[in-house]
This record gives C-alpha cells, sequence and structure tokens, in this order.
C-alpha cells in the first residue's frame, strides 16, 4: 500500500498525483468519484457515469418530497429565470 500526503489550496482543490490517476487508470478531464463511508473514509474510484440514473445522491436532498409534476415545475423555474434574464437586459 502508498499513502499520499496532499496539500489543499487556497481554494481547497487538491492535485492527484500521476500515480494515483494511473492506478485509477483516469487521464486529464475524466471524473473521479469520491465515495465516503459512515466512518469517514475516502476512496477515489472512476467516475462511471453512463446515465443520468447513475447521477442519484450526487447532490443533496430538496428536504421536501418532489411532486409528481417535479419536471413541469422545473420547466416553468427555468421560464421564469428565462424571463427575468430578457427583463433584465431590457427586453429583446
Amino acid at each position: 500500500m502508498q499513502k499520499y500526503i496532499l496539500k489543499l489550496s487556497s481554494k481547497n482543490q487538491i492535485t492527484v498525483p500521476a500515480a494515483v490517476r494511473h492506478a485509477l487508470g483516469v487521464s486529464s478531464n475524466e471524473r473521479i468519484a469520491v465515495v465516503v463511508d459512515d466512518h469517514g473514509s475516502v476512496t477515489l474510484r472512476p467516475a462511471d457515469i453512463r446515465s443520468i440514473a447513475d447521477l442519484k445522491g450526487i447532490l443533496p436532498s430538496l428536504g421536501r418530497p418532489t411532486s409528481p409534476d417535479f419536471s413541469v415545475e422545473i420547466r416553468e423555474a427555468m421560464d421564469e429565470a428565462a424571463d427575468k434574464l430578457v427583463r433584465d437586459m431590457g427586453g429583446l
């Protein structure tokens, strides 16, 4: 087993050492999944994202149940945001 000590940058970022990237089989611009278990252990894995379902759990819960018309609510919110943007730009 190898151990690496990494330093957080001022932007709270780390550089993944070449040996770790090689061990994961990833290269530039590829995604890495960071998995934190219930005991606080962290595991890095190549991110295997093939569908939108693979992204489940990546964002925190809304804190409320979603409605059956959740996709409609999203569309309405997007339309409202677009309308506001147009208004803020002085209308087109």
